[in-house]
């Protein structure tokens, strides 16, 4: 998904998602924001989730994914397990945060 829109993500995945806030927020949708692993150097930056899924079978219908937070030398990367991460903490600044990636896919905003 994101390396259809960002040629950088081919050689580039998740290694996990550490959620701060995971809230289902009406029947079929969810919102998911906290950190993230990068697979390549097992640095932590900020992630966003919502997406909806199907009512009648196992598929996701719409998602809106932003990750990473755009900073003065590109997107911030704080090493997992430093004593920085709760710097970049999302849940209280989930409308303030400048993503470095944006995607969207399906019917309406999630």
């Amino acid at each position: 998904m994101l390396y259809e829109t960002y040629p950088e993500w081919r050689y580039e995945s998740l290694d996990g998602i550490f959620p701060e806030i995971a809230v289902k927020t009406a029947h079929h949708e969810a919102n998911i924001a906290g950190l993230c692993i990068l697979i390549s150097d097992q640095t932590l930056t900020p992630i966003h989730i919502r997406l909806r899924a199907a009512v009648s079978s196992d598929a996701i219908v719409s998602l809106k994914c932003c990750l990473g937070e755009s900073g003065p030398n590109g997107m911030v990367r704080v090493p997992y397990g430093s004593n920085r991460v709760s710097k970049i903490a999302v849940a209280n600044r989930l409308d303030v945060i400048e993503w470095t990636y944006r995607v969207m896919f399906g019917t309406g905003e999630p």
